[in-house]
């Protein structure tokens, strides 16, 4: 089984909604899952300092951070937008 999970942000700024995305990845990767994440760099007023456009394996699965314009919980990203057309919808 192969799973793929899309959230508009990671950043710690977020508080819970971070966690808990990042707790059920773990979770599900523990279990034998492939999981992959996908993400902006949205973090509040800023963006994280993180590769952009690549796979960057965790422990038990892969995460990829998409650039974005955002403004306070209003996030765009055109980039994350093109490769779900590109990669899920055929």
């Amino acid at each position: 089984m192969k799973i793929l999970i899309v959230t508009p942000y990671l950043g710690s700024t977020y508080g819970g909604t971070s966690k808990v995305v990042t707790e059920i990845v773990q979770g599900l990767a523990s279990l034998g899952i492939d999981v992959d994440l996908i993400t902006t760099d949205a973090n509040g007023l800023g963006n994280l300092d993180v590769p952009l456009n690549t796979w960057i394996t965790r422990k038990d699965y892969r995460v990829k951070y998409f650039s974005c314009w955002h403004r306070n919980d209003f996030i765009i990203s055109p980039s994350l937008t093109n490769w779900l057309f590109k990669n899920i919808i055929n």
